[in-house]
């Protein structure tokens, strides 16, 4: 497989590392936002629990985008590679 090739496929999943980071971070976060709703009981933390659950809808988003750009180059991945063999 030609020096490319190898190169954009392991681009690839880098990618797909990286979006299973953030799933990590996500679930990380809800581990922590749990321990702190039971340590901290006051109104302080409605406002503090609606930025947590905005920044693990981000998590989510940015995750998925990230799957989406990986399918998308593993594609291209494919596409490079077949011209490589026919060439």
């Amino acid at each position: 497989m030609p020096a490319n090739v190898i190169l954009a496929a392991s681009q690839v999943k880098v990618v797909g590392e990286q979006a299973d980071t953030i799933r990590v971070l996500r679930e990380e976060l809800a581990a922590y936002s749990a321990k702190l709703n039971a340590a901290w009981i006051s109104s302080e933390m409605k406002p503090i629990n609606h930025i947590i659950e905005d920044l693990q809808r981000q998590f989510d988003d940015l995750a998925g985008r990230l799957d989406v750009l990986q399918t998308t180059m593993q594609d291209g991945v494919s596409q490079l590679a077949e011209r490589e063999i026919l060439w």
